[in-house]
């Protein structure tokens, strides 16, 4: 089983708190994660608690921010008193003995933490709450020496555990500092922790299917010629001369524009209905003003990407079929064809081509939360769940942010919910 709780906010309120600990005893005994620690119970007294929680929180505010942020907005949660097998509290201390005695393995300058004692009944719980990660922090390392741990230690998270970083992750926790000079402090995040897409992979055959229909209609020997009487002598006559070739050409334009309404009103129902929606977000951290933000995201094979400005307001009357061979009519009142759809983006601000999305922002202000243009993923293939990439540069700053974005699979769209 998984955690039951909301992982699209940080659990800040009291209540917030008490629903973190509850999920917690209702969760198996495997549904650790990364930005959560669980104890059953410590001696909050004692050096080794403190120790314990010091390295926890250096390890919390050592993981890669880009992933931090899928879960809680990127805090971090060390809970003690509470596990899978129920709750079980702690006995409560000062909070300011216990700040003290963790400050000491973690530095001054160490991460941000708060210690919050949560009632459960007539026990307590104490949540430690560890600030996101951000890039241009500092290494966080262990500053005192205690039994087996070693003042200079880094610590981070893998595979819910607590660890020592190996030679991979110090690389890549010099990189997130490295950043603070020499890359961008803004980044971009989706609203929610994956995009849910259905499978919608069978939209295009929908669509051959209703223009065969139609070309068999009207490529039928008694749809072909027809002869008219004759209209009144007020109104100019103009003889048919078309023949059979320019019949069928005439069909076969019709057709396509008869495809391209079809599937201009199969997505307005896809995206009215919010499938495989994303809502990006481009995040200011810091206090500079950043120039010409471009986000490029990675369109992976089997995925289309639309605008809803595109979709949503989608109406476009379905075209004329050619008149039969032999029509009479007056040049004046011909019929003509009414398409006149244009799929490309309607908003500059977005562009997609060559299996790329990207966002242009022309300017993004300090401590500024951007909103993209809404999107829509279309999975036209067999899938499960999709990580792709994103990356963010800016033209007055060197270097880019990057990250991954995770595509799940939310279900299949039946006939019915698209027509």
């Amino acid at each position: 089983m998984t955690l039951d709780i909301d992982t699209r906010t940080a659990p800040r309120s009291h209540l917030d708190l008490r629903n973190l600990v509850h999920a917690i005893a209702n969760a198996g005994k495997h549904d650790e994660t990364d930005y959560i620690e669980w104890k059953s119970t410590l001696d909050l007294e004692t050096k080794r608690t403190k120790a314990t929680i010091a390295r926890h929180v250096i390890a919390m505010a050592n993981r890669k921010p880009d992933i931090a942020r899928k879960s809680f907005e990127g805090f971090g949660y060390i809970v003690i008193g509470a596990d899978p097998s129920g709750i079980h509290g702690v006995t409560s201390i000062d909070l300011a003995d216990l700040e003290s005695g963790v400050r000491s393995y973690i530095g001054d300058n160490g991460p941000t933490w708060i210690p919050t004692y949560v009632p459960q009944g007539d026990k307590s719980v104490l949540v430690v709450t560890v600030d996101p990660p951000k890039n241009g922090d500092m290494i966080h390392t262990l500053h005192k020496d205690f039994e087996k741990y070693s003042a200079g230690d880094i610590y981070i998270r893998r595979m819910a555990q607590t660890v020592k970083a190996g030679p991979a992750e110090i690389q890549q926790l010099s990189e997130r500092y490295a950043s603070r000079t020499h890359g961008a402090d803004f980044h971009f995040t989706i609203n929610g922790d994956y995009i849910r897409c259905p499978l919608f992979g069978d939209h295009e055959l929908r669509i051959e299917n209703i223009a065969r229909e139609k070309q068999e209609e009207l490529l039928a020997p008694e749809r072909m010629h027809r002869s008219e009487g004759r209209l009144p002598r007020s109104i100019p006559i103009s003889m048919d001369n078309r023949s059979e070739n320019d019949y069928r050409s005439e069909v076969e334009e019709y057709l396509e524009e008869l495809k391209a309404v079809s599937r201009g009103y199969m997505l307005r129902s896809y995206v009215l209905k919010n499938y495989g929606i994303m809502r990006g977000l481009l995040v200011n951290d810091s206090e500079h003003n950043y120039d010409n933000v471009r986000v490029d995201i990675d369109i992976p094979e089997g995925f289309l990407v639309i605008e809803r400005e595109d979709y949503e307001e989608y109406s476009e009357d379905y075209p004329n079929p050619p008149e039969p061979i032999g029509t009479r009519y007056s040049p004046m009142i011909r019929p003509l064809s009414n398409f006149s759809q244009n799929l490309q983006s309607s908003t500059p601000d977005v562009l997609i081509e060559s299996r790329k999305l990207m966002f242009n922002i022309r300017h993004l202000r300090p401590r500024e939360t951007y909103s993209l243009p809404v999107v829509h993923w279309i999975a036209e293939q067999e899938f499960e769940e999709v990580v792709t990439s994103w990356s963010a540069t800016a033209t007055n700053t060197p270097g880019l942010v990057a990250g991954d974005i995770t595509v799940s699979r939310d279900g299949t769209i039946v006939k019915s919910e698209s027509s």
